[in-house]
């Protein structure tokens, strides 16, 4: 999902292909990163280079700088949280997936029992996304 702010020149599209951020500033995780690598493997994919103006590691940091119009941010949908001040679009072709994979034992603690918990609500959409 493309995050941007909602003032953005393409937060008024329903959804768009990734050729469509070519000239698009891109606040991105740091290379060595998998969603680095899908946003860099899609953009090669296109025939371009992304305009990287801002890393971090932190997904809520990306959020925000997308809010305050440094750039458009590519995040997982999972990690979205509800805003006002930014508009939620979908990237149609190509079609950007990851697996995320959990493991734990037959008999998990209280705590990973808690977080296998809040992973499936949030990642079921069930809860949403947030600090």
């Amino acid at each position: 999902m493309l995050a941007v702010h909602s003032g953005h020149d393409l937060a008024d599209q329903g959804s768009i292909t990734f050729g469509r951020l070519r000239d698009q500033p891109m606040v991105t995780l740091p290379a060595g990163s998998g969603q680095r690598a899908m946003l860099d493997a899609a953009a090669h994919t296109a025939g371009f280079t992304p305009r990287i103006v801002a890393e971090s590691s932190q997904l809520a940091f990306l959020l925000e700088l997308a809010a305050t119009t440094v750039g458009a941010a590519l995040v997982p949908e999972s990690a979205l949280p509800p805003s006002t001040t930014l508009t939620v679009i979908p990237i149609t072709k190509p079609r950007l997936e990851r697996r995320l994979t959990l493991a734990w034992r037959n008999t998990p603690s209280p705590a990973a029992r808690a977080f296998l918990t809040l992973a499936h609500g949030r990642l079921t959409g069930e809860l949403p996304a947030g600090p």
